[in-house]
C-alpha cells in the first residue's frame, strides 16, 4: 500500500511539471494593421493576443496595467510581447501614462526586434523624467542582459502622473522615429552590425512603477510612407 501510495505521488508530480494539468493556449494570429481591443476584456485578466514574459499585467479600465516595485539590478523590470507579432519594419502606436513611481529614473518600455525569450532585445526607455539628459534612450540590451544606448535625448517636459501621452514608434530598416504627442523626439539610423536580427517581438516593458498602456494598434510601413512622417 506504502509502495503504491508512494507511486501515485510521484506520477502526480511527474504530470504537474510537464504541463498535463495547464491550460495550453491556442495559437493567436495576429494580422496588420492590428489594434488592441480591450473593451470585451473583464476587468484583472487579459487578452489572448498577449504573452506575459515577467509581472502581474491585467487590464484595468480598458488599459493594460502593471505595477513594477522599484527594485535593485540591471534587466529587471515587468514584460509582455503581443503574441504571434515577429515583425521587422512597423508603425506602433500607444499611449502612456504613468500612475505611481517613487522616482523620476523610472521608466516605461517599448520593446522592438526581440527574442522571444526577451534577450536580446532592442527598446525605447522612456523616463518619467523626461527633461533628464537621459529622458529618452533608444536601447540594446544583449544575451548577456547588459545595454548599449544607441541615441538619448531629453522632453520637453516631465511626465505628469495620471497623463495620457501619444507615443508613436516606427522602424524601418535600420532607422527608428519616436513621436510624443505628434512631437518628434528621435530620428536615427543605427548601424546595421548594432542590430541584434532583422525582426522579432513587439511588447512593453516597465521598471520601478505602476504604468498603464492604452489605445495600442500596430501596422505595417513602407521605406516611403517612414520618410514621410
Amino acid at each position: 500500500m506504502r509502495r503504491y501510495t508512494l507511486t501515485l505521488m510521484a506520477l502526480l508530480v511527474c504530470l504537474m511539471f510537464s504541463g498535463c494539468f495547464t491550460k495550453k493556449q491556442e495559437p493567436v494570429e495576429i494580422t496588420l494593421p492590428f489594434t488592441l481591443d480591450l473593451s470585451q476584456v473583464e476587468e484583472g485578466t487579459l487578452p489572448k493576443e498577449i504573452r506575459v514574459i515577467t509581472g502581474d499585467w491585467k487590464v484595468i479600465d480598458n488599459a493594460l496595467e502593471v505595477n513594477f516595485p522599484p527594485q535593485s539590478g540591471e534587466g529587471l523590470g515587468a514584460f509582455l510581447h503581443f503574441r504571434g507579432l515577429e515583425l521587422a519594419d512597423f508603425d506602433m502606436r500607444v499611449s502612456i501614462s504613468f500612475e505611481a513611481v517613487d522616482s523620476d529614473s523610472r521608466f516605461a518600455m517599448l520593446l522592438f526586434r526581440a527574442d522571444h525569450l526577451n534577450l536580446p532585445r532592442h527598446k525605447i526607455q522612456v523616463r518619467r523624467g523626461g527633461t533628464r539628459a537621459d529622458g529618452l534612450r533608444v536601447l540594446f540590451r544583449n544575451a548577456a542582459n547588459t545595454s548599449k544606448e544607441q541615441a538619448r535625448a531629453s522632453y520637453s517636459e516631465n511626465f505628469e502622473l495620471g497623463e495620457v501621452y501619444d507615443f508613436r514608434l516606427a522602424v524601418c530598416g535600420n532607422k527608428v522615429k519616436l513621436f510624443i504627442d505628434d512631437n518628434l523626439v528621435f530620428d536615427v539610423e543605427i548601424a546595421e552590425e548594432e542590430w541584434h536580427k532583422d525582426k522579432g517581438a513587439v511588447g512593453l516593458g516597465v521598471f520601478g512603477g505602476r504604468v498603464r498602456f492604452s489605445n495600442i494598434s500596430i501596422d505595417s510601413i513602407t521605406p516611403e510612407e517612414f520618410e514621410a512622417l
